[in-house]
């Protein structure tokens, strides 16, 4: 039986084509970092990030690079220029 992450119910990447729209992307990312263990969500740039700022931008990927501090600065940049 899968595991999932708290966030999956959530997670715009899961419940949407916002976040990525090619469907086997999505599932790729899924299916890495969202079910099976904790030890592949804890890891996700979207879980870090939403545990730290109760949020995350839809810009975030699991994999990015981007510290949650460098994504809320971005995050804060988009809603200035907005």
């Amino acid at each position: 039986m899968d595991n999932y992450c708290p966030n999956y119910e959530s997670c715009r990447l899961v419940q949407t084509r916002v976040v990525v729209s090619e469907e086997n992307v999505r599932t790729t990312y899924i299916s890495s970092y969202c079910r099976n263990s904790e030890t592949n969500w804890t890891v996700c740039k979207r879980f870090i990030t939403k545990a730290k700022y109760d949020l995350c931008p839809d810009f975030v990927l699991p994999d990015s690079l981007l510290s949650p501090e460098e994504i809320l600065d971005r995050f804060d940049g988009e809603i200035t220029n907005n």
